[in-house]
Parts: C-alpha cells; structure tokens; sequence
C-alpha cells in the first residue's frame, strides 16, 4: 500500500537568502560558496539557470550546494550572480537570483598579505598557485613589514622553484610550503633562523627532499651550521651573498682594526703608569715643603746672625709619549681581543693626568737636598749679640786674651802681653763665659 501525494499546484518556496556569503580572492576554485533551500510538500531538486555567470558554478541537485569552480581574483571579477531553479516532484518551479561578492585583499604580485590586530605587520596568507619560477616575498608593504608566512600560503605552489624571505620574517606556521614540489631554495635574508616552534610543525613538508637553505653569514649558527639538516632544509649559502658577507666582515674586521690602534698600547700605558709612580706624590711633596717651611721659620725667628740657607727649585714640563709602532692582526676575532685588552684613550689620560700632577723627582730631590742642608734646631747654637761662636777641635778649645792699655778710656793700646788658656770641652753642648775676678 501507498500514498500519492496529490498536485498542490504550488511551487517550492526558497527560504535561503539571495546574498551568498562574500569569500576572498585568491581562496582557491572547487569550494562550495552558497547552499540553497526551498520547502515543497514533495522533493525538490535544484538546478542552474544558464544566465549570468552560471558556467562559473555547479550544483548538487539534491542538497542545493553551490560550488565555485574557478580561481576568483577581486581585479577580474568583484562579484558572481547565479540563478537557481528549484523544482518539485510535480514540475512546479521557482528561481532565486543570488550575488556573491568577493573580498578585495590586499595584494602584492602572486601574493595575498593580511594585516595583523594591531596593525603592526602583515603575514603573507596565500599565493596563486599559478605563480612561477623565482618568488620574492617584499619586506614591506605600505611602509608597514612583513613579518610572518601563514599556514599554507604557498600550499601547491608546485612551479614555484626558489623563495626569498626577507628579513622582518620572523614566523613560518604549519604547511607554509605543503605541495610545493619543484621548490629547490629558499633564502632567508634575516640575521636569525625564524621561529617554527610546536605549533608550527610540518612547515617544509610536502617539498622535495634536497630543498636548501640559503642563509646569511651571521645566522648561519642559528640555522644549525652549513651543510646540517634544517627541518628538512640543507643549510647553505648563496656565490653572491657570501661575497657580500666576506666584504662586509672584512669591512667590519677594518673598522675594529682601526679603533684598536686608535688606542694606545699596553706598553705605552705601562710606560707612562711607570713615570707616573716614579715621580713623588703630592703628599710627598707636600711633606717636604712643610718640613722646610718649619725650618725656615725657625731660622727666621733667629737673630740675623743664624746660620741662612739658599733655596733653588725647577719644575718640568712633561710632553706626550712618542708615537709607537703598532702591530695589527689579521685575524678579526684577535683583533678584538687584543683591543678590548688595551687601556682606552680615557683610561691613558686619567694616568697622564695623575702623573703630570705630580712633581718631578728631581723637583723632589730638589726640595730634600734644600731641607737638608739646612741646621735642625739642636744643631743650631745661641747667637745673641755680645756672645762669639767658637769652633772646636778634638774635644778643645782655645781662648786667647789680648792685653791693651789707655790713659783715657777711649784709645786704647795693645802692650804686647796675651793670656792664652786651652779649655777642655765636656760631652753634650755646653755654654762657657769668662769674668775678671777682682
């Protein structure tokens, strides 16, 4: 037993909108874009009106979806428009119009770039797959940098034979390079090997077995070393950009070459600390003026018949070192090290400067001579007028009196007659005076 449904006469009634979700260029072709729905009391079936860009589509006829067979580009084509012919069991029919429109992405030749939340760098998302032969990514777009390759960007990218990554990349996610069977290098121009990380594993796979590397010099390390496996890369480096590298470390090993001698040499900053702790210090000095001062002012306090003493000083005038020949190295890293082990200029004027702040040692010597040669106070006898120093020899000495006459008081005449007596001297100083006795 069944039932047969009757002719209602009326036709399905679409309840699915005529505006198909908007899709990016570049997405891909053979992706279902709009899915149509229509209700009937029987079954329906769906079909494409041949108006419009219907050839550009194709329809399941019993699920309604819509598929777009062809590669979309917003510069060819902004937007689609597709009827569809929904029908029951009974031939009635209806038609809904539906546009679809395409989102306009930014763009660099082959390439698709999204920028990023805070707007600081764009990634590149996807490439056509009909780009060929050798493909440079730019490093900036809108003055704004390119700092990552998102997942699958270049998936089936299979005519694609070289890749050049610029240096602000710094992340490559999961299957950047899936299907990208002719690929034979990519170069990466960073200093540093970018970050692929867990979550970004399988970035190379998909890609032949002998692809390269070609790396910079200074991220050569960071890259595992030349010739070592780089998750599935061989790291290498290009003819041109090892000259290049040569030329700049050469350049560079030049430039510390320079500042190297520019500084003086351990030896000459020895030579100068040397003369510089040859000379007294200023303390020293400085104590030695104050013992002659002492002395002066106790010669000073004397009567004008002390013992004086003369003084003479000089001081110098110290130049600059001579210039010395210097001996550079070729080799850069012990260029370095034998620069970083030399005293900087500061450090030589700092020792100059303490130096030639002190006096010279014959300035020194000169003010130790000048004390020297002056009496210390023991040595130093009572020289009061009205008394007479008289020297000593072998512990004795010899007084001698001479005999004068005057009938007046005021000329006086020697008589001829001397009283002499030889006096002998006791240990330690000791004072003598003579008196008539009556």
């Amino acid at each position: 037993m069944y039932w047969e449904v009757p002719n209602d006469g009326d036709s399905p009634v679409f309840t699915s909108s005529k505006i198909a979700p908007a899709i990016n260029e570049n997405s891909g072709a053979n992706q279902v874009v709009y899915t149509a729905i229509a209700n009937d009391t029987s079954t329906v079936i769906y079909t494409l009106k041949s108006v419009d860009d219907s050839s550009s589509f194709t329809i399941d006829a019993s699920t309604g979806e819509v598929t777009l067979t062809e590669y979309v580009d917003y510069e060819d084509q902004p937007s689609y428009s597709f009827t569809i012919v929904a029908i029951d069991s009974f031939d009635n029919s209806s038609e809904l119009a539906v546009t679809l429109s395409i989102n306009n992405l930014d763009e660099v030749g082959d390439l698709t770039l999204t920028l990023n939340e805070a707007g600081t760098g764009y990634k590149v998302t996807d490439c056509q797959t009909a780009a060929s032969d050798s493909l440079e990514v730019p490093s900036t777009y809108n003055d704004i940098p390119i700092i990552g390759i998102g997942e699958n960007a270049f998936g089936n990218c299979d005519l694609i034979n070289s890749i050049i990554i610029p240096e602000n990349v710094t992340e490559i996610h999961f299957t950047a390079f899936d299907g990208c069977a002719s690929l034979q290098s990519i170069t990466f121009l960073a200093t540093t090997a970018p970050t692929l990380g867990d979550e970004f594993a399988d970035t190379f796979t998909g890609i032949a077995d002998e692809t390269v590397a070609l790396v910079t010099i200074e991220a050569l390390n960071s890259f595992g070393g030349f010739g070592n496996d780089w998750n599935g890369l061989i790291v290498s480096m290009s003819a041109s950009e090892l000259s290049v590298q040569v030329a700049q470390l050469t350049e560079k090993i030049t430039a510390v070459t320079a500042e190297r001698d520019a500084r003086p040499t351990v030896e000459q900053f020895a030579s100068v600390a040397a003369e510089r702790d040859s000379r007294p210090t200023s303390d020293q000095l400085a104590t030695v003026i104050e013992e002659r001062n002492t002395a002066i002012a106790e010669r000073d306090a004397r009567p004008i018949y002390s013992l004086k003493a003369r003084i003479d000083g000089q001081r110098d005038v110290t130049s600059d070192p001579a210039l010395y020949n210097l001996v550079t190295q070729a080799n850069y890293a012990a260029v370095v090290v034998e620069r970083d082990a030399r005293p900087t200029a500061e450090e030589l004027a700092v020792v100059k400067s303490e130096r030639d702040a002190r006096p010279t040692q014959e300035a020194y010597d000169a003010v130790i001579a000048e004390r020297d040669a002056r009496p210390t106070t023991d040595q130093l006898q009572d020289a009061r007028n009205g008394s007479i120093v008289i020297n000593a020899e072998n512990g004795e000495v010899a007084i001698s009196l001479k005999v004068e006459e005057s009938e007046d008081l005021k000329t006086w005449q020697a008589t001829g007659e001397r009283i002499t007596k030889t006096v002998q001297l006791k240990n330690g100083k000791k004072f003598y005076r003579f008196a008539l006795d009556k």
